[in-house]
């Protein structure tokens, strides 16, 4: 399976899953008043710190910074 993903994907599998989750994290973001804390949890991040080092290493800014920024786009 894994062999698979890499090949229609360009990722491993666990990379696909966590460009997935971080991509339900931003929609979340925009369009809800969920609190930071509450996007970590249902996107399957159980610790809201490892998700908000995550959210910012794959996207250069933290989860708040990003809520403020599609709130003024």
């Amino acid at each position: 399976m894994r062999d698979i993903v890499r090949q229609q994907t360009g990722h491993g599998p666990k990379e696909c899953v966590q460009r997935l989750r971080i991509s339900r994290a931003k929609e979340l973001l925009a369009e809800t008043d969920l609190t930071v804390v509450a996007v970590s949890r249902r996107t399957g991040f159980n610790d809201p710190g490892y998700f908000t080092r995550q959210f910012t290493r794959r996207t250069g800014v933290t989860p708040s910074a990003f809520r403020t920024q599609q709130r003024r786009a």
